[in-house]
């Protein structure tokens, strides 16, 4: 749970299950409040990245609720993987991003 205008960031990790290297070359999340860094990386064979979300509500700092914003990948212009962030914001102080996401599947 997060306090109403809180920042905060967490991460996810992206696993490359195949034998060969891919470059994702963008990240589109749905809602301009997370931002993914890096927004770009390449993913050797096998291998795990994490990636950072950034929870950004200085445009809309009275905003209490929950919120599931869709993050995707995209390599070469294709759909590499797809996550979801879930957070809940309260009007209350203190807290910590919660946050949910389905497996990342390039």
């Amino acid at each position: 749970m997060l306090s109403r205008g809180q920042k905060a960031v967490a991460s996810f990790a992206i696993t490359n299950r195949s034998e060969r290297a891919f470059a994702i070359d963008r990240v589109v999340t749905s809602c301009p409040c997370l931002v993914v860094k890096p927004p770009a990386t390449v993913i050797g064979p096998l291998e795990t990245k994490t990636v950072a979300v950034e929870f950004d509500p200085t445009d809309e700092p009275d905003f209490v609720g929950g919120l599931s914003i869709d993050v995707t990948g995209y390599a070469h212009g294709a759909i590499a993987f797809r996550t979801r962030a879930n957070l809940e914001v309260t009007a209350e102080r203190g807290g910590d991003l919660v946050t949910s996401h389905e497996e990342a599947r390039p």
